[in-house]
C-alpha cells in the first residue's frame, strides 16, 4: 500500500520530502565548504549526510517522484508501463557529491573498491526492491537504475573516505614518469575544462600505467616526459593510494 493512502501517511510523506531536498541543499554547503576550507573531516560529514539521505529515500520512495520523467521526457527515457513521472534526482545529490571525492585518490589497485561498489549497488538494488514493495510509483524501473547507482557511489566512496581520512600510517615519496596528459571538457560548453589529468607510469604496487586526477597548477607544470612526484600512503583498510605532492 502507498504511503500516500492516507491523511497521516500524506502528511509523514510530505515531512519526508522536505526532509530529503532539504538534506540535499545541506549536502552541496558542506561539499562547497570541504572545497574552500579543504577540511577532511568535511568529507565524513558528507558520507553521514549521503547515508541518512538514503534511508529518507527509501522509507517512502513515493515522495521523490515528479513530473517530466518517462516517454517523451528529455532523457529519452521510455518505460513499458508509459510512466510520465520518475524518481528526482535531486533526491540524489548527496551521494552524487560524494562520488567526487572518491576522484581523488589513486589507488594502487582497484579490486577492493570495485567490490566495494558492486556490492553496495546490489545492497541498495534489493532495498529498493523491498522498498517497492511497500509503495506505489510510476515508475519503478527509473527508481531501481538510479538506486544501483547511488549503491554504487556509496560503496566505492565509503570506502575510500574510511581508507583516507583514518590512515595514520606515515606516508613516502614516490615519484613516476608523466606519459600523457588530458584536460577534460564540460558537455554543454565544449570550451570549459572541467579537469585536468596526468597519465603516469606504472608506481609503487601498480602494474600499469593510470590516470591520476590533478589541480591546474600540477597539469600545467607537467608535460609529457617530465616526472611527478607522489605522496603515498598506505591506506586505513590497506589500500595503498597516492596523490600528488603539490596538489
Amino acid at each position: 500500500m502507498s504511503a500516500s493512502e492516507s491523511g497521516d501517511a500524506l502528511s509523514d510523506v510530505t515531512v519526508l520530502r522536505w526532509t530529503g531536498y532539504g538534506l540535499s541543499a545541506l549536502s552541496v554547503a558542506v561539499f562547497l565548504a570541504c572545497i574552500v576550507l579543504r577540511a577532511p573531516f568535511l568529507a565524513i560529514v558528507l558520507l553521514a549526510i549521503a547515508v541518512i539521505s538514503l534511508v529518507v529515500v527509501f522509507k517512502a520512495p513515493e515522495a521523490f517522484e515528479t513530473l517530466g520523467l518517462g516517454r517523451g521526457n528529455g532523457l529519452n527515457l521510455k518505460f513499458s508501463d508509459g510512466a510520465t513521472r520518475g524518481f528526482n534526482l535531486l533526491a540524489a545529490v548527496p551521494t552524487f557529491l560524494l562520488g567526487f571525492f572518491g576522484l581523488a585518490a589513486q589507488f594502487e589497485d582497484y579490486t577492493m573498491p570495485i567490490a566495494g561498489a558492486l556490492v553496495g549497488a546490489v545492497v541498495l538494488l534489493v532495498v529498493g526492491m523491498v522498498a517497492l514493495s511497500r509503495s506505489v510509483m510510476d515508475s519503478p524501473v527509473w527508481f531501481l537504475m538510479v538506486a544501483f547507482v547511488m549503491g554504487a557511489i556509496i560503496g566505492y566512496n565509503a570506502l575510500a573516505i574510511v581508507n583516507a581520512l583514518y590512515d595514520g600510517s606515515p606516508p613516502a615519496t614516490l615519484s613516476a614518469p608523466v606519459l600523457d596528459r588530458s584536460v577534460n571538457y564540460s558537455t554543454r560548453h565544449p570550451r570549459e575544462p572541467i579537469g585536468y589529468s596526468l597519465r603516469i607510469a606504472p608506481f609503487g604496487a601498480q602494474r600499469r600505467a593510470s590516470w591520476l586526477s590533478v589541480s591546474y597548477n600540477v597539469y600545467a607544470a607537467h608535460e609529457p616526459g617530465s616526472v611527478v612526484c607522489l605522496i603515498e600512503h598506505r591506506g586505513a583498510v590497506g589500500l595503498p593510494w597516492a596523490v600528488p605532492c603539490d596538489y
